[in-house]
């Protein structure tokens, strides 16, 4: 519906106008997964490094961004607060034993390394995990930007 009206109201050239319509259809198919938990590959430097996971009050808009080899950066931007426990990546799978009062979400960017856990806060006061399985940076060396993470949507 927002695309059609877009089309409508559009005063632009229509090679702009497809190209605005090419990038809201794959923002849709190539840069969000509604499932609670999951496992993706992406290149952050498309889409802004903007990732969605999850739908309805369990959405986290997510903005990621490449460091260096080995460390990811995810934003606190659209709507979301994050906190990093270093070298947390082990409570992913024991997330009960996460302590809400120990969270630091006062910084505008977290990093995270592989063995780091990162814990997300969306609007809704909802959680999800991500854990980073591997990172690249194309400007140290690597052949791409690259983040392959998992993540999981308490409910």
């Amino acid at each position: 519906m927002i695309l059609e009206k877009r089309i409508k109201q559009s005063n632009f050239h229509e090679v702009y106008q497809k190209i605005l319509e090419q990038n809201a259809v794959k923002s849709e198919v190539i840069y969000k997964n509604k499932k609670d938990s999951g496992n993706v590959q992406i290149d952050p430097s498309n889409n802004n490094g903007k990732f969605v996971i999850g739908e309805g009050i369990y959405e986290f808009k997510i903005k990621f961004d490449v460091a260096n080899n080995g460390v990811a950066r995810i934003m606190n931007d659209h709507g979301i607060q994050v906190a990093r426990i270093k070298g947390g990546a082990d409570l992913f799978e024991r997330y009960q034993d996460i302590s809400f009062e120990d969270l630091d979400f006062t910084n505008k960017l977290r990093r995270y390394g592989t063995n780091d856990l990162a814990i997300i806060v969306n609007k809704m006061g909802e959680w999800a995990l991500i854990t980073f399985l591997n990172i690249e940076s194309e400007s140290h060396g690597a052949y791409g930007d690259l983040i392959e993470f998992k993540w999981k949507i308490i409910q």
